[in-house]
């Protein structure tokens, strides 16, 4: 009966060993599984993010492009406004000129004037 009981241990060890190495291997084709879906989502994902990055990148080069073009406007609009800066001082230097000749002829007596 001693063999018996022993058996019958051995038996359900057997089994329980028997059913712990199938639930393992249901687990580890889980885990393969899930790791593979993972990889896809991950891949997904990097993808998304890479051409998230992509486009933005496009976008700051297209924005930079543009601010490039409205600094040469500024720029060039600043050059025309120091160069009409220039021609409007050299015209008020000349009338000085004119005015201050004028006035020193008139006080040295080479014109003169009579007021009546």
């Amino acid at each position: 009966m001693a063999d018996e009981n022993v058996q019958r241990a051995l038996g359900r060890i057997e089994g329980t060993q028997t059913q712990i190495l199938d639930a393992l291997n249901k687990l580890s084709d889980s885990f393969g599984e899930h790791k593979q879906e993972d990889q896809r989502n991950f891949s997904s994902v990097r993808h998304l993010v890479f051409t998230k990055l992509q486009e933005n990148d496009e976008s700051r080069e297209k924005h930079l492009g543009e601010q490039d073009v409205k600094l040469d406007a500024l720029k060039q609009d600043a050059d025309r406004a120091k160069g009409a800066g220039w021609v409007i001082l050299g015209l008020l230097g000349s009338l000085a000129a004119a005015v201050g000749a004028a006035v020193l002829s008139v006080f040295s007596g080479w014109v003169s004037v009579k007021f009546h």
